[in-house]
């Protein structure tokens, strides 16, 4: 179990750097309903990791149920092909940086975030999951590492469930400082979501670089062994 974690590991770090999510998770923590607003996103965000790295790893188990040396072969090629995804999209966030001297473009729904009630807040937290290429591949990644180690459904389970936590650090961290020390922790959030709107193009490029490169690495070496 040990290996597999230690495997899995860059992918959650990929996902826990995705500033988008942390920006809206300071944002809401501005609305008039912050507590519960804050705490519906983060949920979402959670739920939305924990679905699709199950779901991925479940898959992924099955498919090597049997020990058929084209079954291993299919799997490494869809992880080579993700690599080349996350390359891709590496290529299209470093393009989409801002001029210098501009301002980020931040998402539409994002300006009426101070409105939303916390089931409006759930609904994003698990659309930037479930609806976010860059976290499918990710999330496609790390379960398909989970279902491809031979584990029982528990271990399976639990190395899950350490990803999700990982992977959700950065998003519920702002809320969890803000729930321990209200009004204070605003001043320090406000600094924070300014830092990362000014360097997310920049952040998830190199991120997505690193992850993209390791899973064509991945994929190679899968290929090679079942060649």
């Amino acid at each position: 179990m040990g290996s597999v974690i230690g495997d899995i590991l860059p992918f959650a770090v990929g996902m826990a750097v995705f500033p988008i999510p942390i920006i809206a998770a300071i944002l809401l923590l501005f609305s008039p309903r912050a507590r519960a607003n804050g705490i519906a996103f983060a949920s979402g965000w959670i739920l939305g990791v924990a679905a699709l790295t199950l779901g991925f790893a479940l898959v992924a188990e099955g498919a090597g149920a049997d020990s058929d040396r084209n079954t291993y072969a299919i799997v490494s090629w869809i992880k080579l092909l993700l690599g080349v995804g996350l390359l891709f999209l590496a290529h299209r966030q470093w393009l989409s940086r801002p001029a210098p001297g501009q301002d980020p473009v931040m998402p539409g729904w994002m300006t009426a975030i101070g409105g939303f009630t916390p089931v409006k807040a759930l609904a994003p937290g698990l659309f930037m999951t479930m609806g976010n290429p860059k976290n499918i591949i990710l999330a496609a990644g790390a379960g398909s590492t989970i279902g491809q180690a031979g584990l029982g459904l528990a271990e399976m389970a639990v190395v899950a469930a350490l990803f999700t936590a990982l992977a959700s650090f950065t998003t519920a961290s702002p809320v969890l400082y803000y729930l321990a020390s209200g009004e204070r922790a605003m001043a320090v959030l406000n600094e924070l979501e300014r830092w990362l709107v000014h360097n997310s193009a920049t952040l998830m490029t190199l991120i997505l670089l690193i992850l993209g490169t390791m899973m064509i690495g991945n994929g190679m070496r899968g290929l090679s062994a079942s060649g």
